[in-house]
């Protein structure tokens, strides 16, 4: 799928005649790279992880259902009274949103939120029956237990949501700490709360406040990936219409992007590029990086480092390499991918310098930069 995103004054992302045909050519390249087989586990873990307003949605339908297999006078549909009028518009939109996930087998968790919607006006209209009864029954004592009972599950149903969750509902790995290694919940309002209390700094954040401290307003940059947070921190615009990227494109696709892409560079080539070497699902594949780092032995180097820029063996020999395994492990397709963004990482070596590392994301500044504009 053609990239949409743009940061530019007074852009947008565009749409056209051609978006049924680009969101069909999206989903069957994804298919083809998440089978199946793999996405309907994923697919019932985020289900199993949104228990609460999915089992409030199900009951919901389940009750008004019976009670229009009960009502049969009169007396009895004037009872119904008119909580039940919309329940069969919101069934059919928690049953569309719930068909919808299946769609697009890259099960980012955002596409999980509209169902709590749609869910949650099911729960409204199952609060209201229980009200209802409530109110009318002389019996209120049952009601009561009932409705504490039915606290208590919900809180059940919600306890991860608030303390955090043991595995990824997307691989099923189990979360560990990432200092001890051992088992530890993740992505709570707990785990969340502690984090912005100590108030952190991600390393997203700190290039783009090393663009913006390091460079005029005028400034343009490019981020490599999609990662918009960082144009945001920088506050300078993108030098190319489309500001960021989706990895795994046909190969036919991304070696014509890429060339779009250095075609705007030559016309107002950007300060900094950032890399952000995000993964993307598939997550098992590397990220695609615009200046690789060669491991330690390779080629005779005494250490792990990023390829000489002026060692066209080396470098040569390490493209070659990395094709190959990524052939034999993945398929010709991602070793082709590679190959397309050959011309993209040699516009890099040969136009910018390594400013550093913030995290994993590399940062490359144009050469001359600075004697241009004078010391930041």
């Amino acid at each position: 799928m053609e990239d949409t995103g743009k940061l530019l004054p007074g852009g947008g992302a565009g749409g056209g005649a051609g978006g049924g045909a680009a969101a069909g050519a999206y989903i069957s390249e994804s298919r083809k790279l998440v089978p199946f087989s793999r996405q309907w586990p994923i697919v019932l873990r985020y289900y199993a992880a949104l228990v609460l307003p999915i089992s409030l949605a199900v009951a919901a339908i389940a009750i008004r259902v019976a009670a229009r297999l009960r009502r049969t006078g009169g007396a009895a549909k004037q009872a119904s009274g008119s909580n039940g009028r919309f329940v069969v518009l919101f069934a059919v939109w928690w049953l569309l949103d719930m068909a919808f996930i299946w769609i697009s087998p890259r099960s980012y968790e955002q596409y999980y939120l509209p169902l709590n919607a749609s869910a949650a006006m099911l729960g409204g209209y199952l609060v209201g029956a229980y009200t209802q009864r409530l109110q009318s029954d002389r019996d209120k004592t049952r009601w009561i237990v009932l409705g504490l009972l039915g606290i208590l599950l919900m809180m059940a149903m919600s306890w991860h949501i608030f303390f955090g969750v043991a595995k990824s509902p997307h691989s099923g790995a189990v979360y560990r700490d990432y200092s001890t290694r051992e088992p530890a919940r993740r992505n709570g309002y707990l785990q969340k709360w502690r984090q912005v209390s100590k108030h952190p700094v991600y390393p997203w954040q700190r290039v783009g406040r090393y663009i913006r401290e390091h460079s005029d307003p005028d400034d343009k940059m490019y981020v490599w990936g999609w990662f918009p947070g960082i144009y945001v921190e920088a506050r300078r615009f993108s030098s190319a219409s489309l500001a960021f990227t989706m990895p795994r494109k046909p190969p036919a696709v991304l070696e014509r992007s890429v060339a779009e892409l250095l075609a705007e560079f030559e016309a107002d080539m950007p300060r900094f590029i950032v890399d952000s070497r995000k993964r993307h699902i598939p997550t098992e594949r590397p990220p695609y990086e615009l200046w690789p780092i060669a491991p330690k032995g390779f080629m005779g180097l005494e250490k792990a480092q990023f390829l000489p820029a002026n060692n066209a063996g080396v470098i040569k020999a390490y493209d070659q390499a990395w094709s190959k395994m990524l052939r034999e492990q993945f398929d010709e397709d991602e070793a082709l991918r590679y190959d397309a963004l050959e011309p993209f990482r040699r516009f890099v070596r040969e136009n910018y310098r390594i400013v550093q590392m913030f995290g994993d994301r590399v940062l490359f500044e144009r050469k001359g930069a600075e004697a241009e504009n004078g010391s930041q």
